[in-house]
């Protein structure tokens, strides 16, 4: 009996993960074998890319030829060096014979398994894939290489001028590249995006690009390889939530038109980001901070009205006027005001006639008015809603609202 129960107690290891194999469904086609998305976004590869036991993070990468796909999430499986919280993790799956591989973590990120390993992105020949390391104090963007069918072991790092240090952190994003030979990123230092000249894994000293001064830009960028339009997360005070998908397009002289915020269901009160177009063009991919963030994906048919509107909108650009109260008007908003999810309180006070918000001992900063009883702060992403009647503040700041209770 003895030997009978080691036997099985060998074995067991190696039957649940047959199960498990077993358990993973038979998947053939293009993207992963899922049904294609029409002209409303819908999850991508629900319990496959798109899980409920992980969290998505960063843009999905999908192989110039679609044979392979890589995505990034935060999972359990390596905790970090202290035991205490998940990692981020590169996993794929790819085509064998005709059939998807049940999606594993990468081989060549195992030098950093207690760090972060994100932000996929190929080479528009799918000879090399970017993404980071996270690393303590530090992101920089590493590439590994296909030879005979197989990704290089060791990640290469891709070196300065890219990967640079700012103070004692650095803090680099993925790259997205084009059929010019350019190179861009996101920088999140100076909110602006970054143009390099790039060849053979090579980048050169960086020229800048400006989103429109309406848009406060965040996270990475999308550039399409034509350089035609772009697509960014961003914040403007018309937007549906605290960061939304816009995109803006070249006219016929090659000038950008006004950036456009996306309908359609693309974005919703919740966080949208990491925009990227598949390598055929007919669909765009982005990550939705549903409860476990999850990636959609929807036709790019919809970006036929954006261009027509984001060319046409330019020609006579929005202006925004903030609407001006009479000083006696701004006293039902002056005070100060708290809510026990914030350690510290805000206080509302005016100059002429103007208010002025002030965060504990910082320097105060106006507020614009752009409807009734609603204040804007475009440089921190705040959007303040006062409710007179209650003596109640509502403030908006990234994907939180705070009730705040005047004292």
């Amino acid at each position: 009996m003895k030997k009978i129960s080691f036997a099985i107690l060998i074995l067991f290891p190696f039957l649940l993960n047959a199960q498990t194999l077993e358990d993973f469904p038979v998947l053939k086609g293009e993207y992963l074998g899922q049904k294609k998305p029409g002209r409303t976004p819908e999850v991508f590869a629900p319990g496959i890319v798109s899980d409920t036991s992980w969290a998505e993070h960063c843009q999905i990468a999908i192989s110039p030829n679609g044979d392979e796909i890589f995505w990034s999430v935060y999972t359990s499986e390596y905790p970090k060096i202290d035991g205490k919280g998940n990692t981020e993790q590169l996993y794929y799956s790819k085509l064998e014979n005709g059939i998807w591989t049940k999606p594993k973590i990468t081989d060549f990120t195992s030098n950093n398994k207690h760090g972060g390993n994100g932000g996929p992105v190929f080479s528009l020949d799918g000879k090399k894939l970017f993404f980071y390391q996270r690393k303590p104090c530090d992101k920089y963007m590493y590439y590994v290489e296909k030879k005979d069918g197989q990704w290089s072991k060791d990640p290469i790092s891709i070196g300065e001028p890219y990967n640079t240090k700012i103070g004692n952190v650095a803090t680099n994003w993925t790259p997205v590249f084009t059929k010019k030979g350019y190179a861009y990123e996101y920088n999140q230092q100076k909110r602006v995006i970054l143009k390099y000249k790039y060849d053979e894994a090579l980048f050169s000293q960086p020229d800048t690009m400006r989103v429109h001064e309406d848009f406060r830009l965040s996270f990475n960028v999308y550039v399409a390889p034509d350089e035609s339009y772009y697509i960014f997360s961003g914040y403007n005070y018309k937007g549906f939530g605290d960061l939304d998908l816009c995109i803006c397009f070249k006219d016929s002289d090659g000038n950008w038109g006004y950036p456009i915020i996306m309908r359609d269901e693309v974005n919703t009160k919740a966080r949208e980001r990491f925009p990227v177009v598949s390598p055929d063009g007919k669909y765009l991919f982005f990550m939705r901070h549903t409860k476990t963030q999850d990636i959609f994906w929807v036709s790019t048919k919809i970006f036929d009205k954006y261009k027509r509107e984001s060319i046409e909108t330019m020609k006579n650009p929005p202006v925004f006027n903030a609407i001006m109260l009479e000083s006696e008007e701004l006293d039902k908003y002056i005070g100060v005001y708290s809510c026990p999810e914030l350690t510290r309180k805000i206080t509302i006070s005016k100059e002429d006639n103007f208010l002025k918000a002030q965060i504990a001992d910082r320097t105060p900063f106006t507020i614009d008015c752009y409807d009734k009883d609603k204040f804007k702060y475009d440089r921190g992403m705040l959007k303040i809603e006062f409710i007179p009647d209650e003596n109640k503040m509502l403030l908006k700041a990234g994907s939180s609202t705070y009730e705040m209770i005047k004292q």
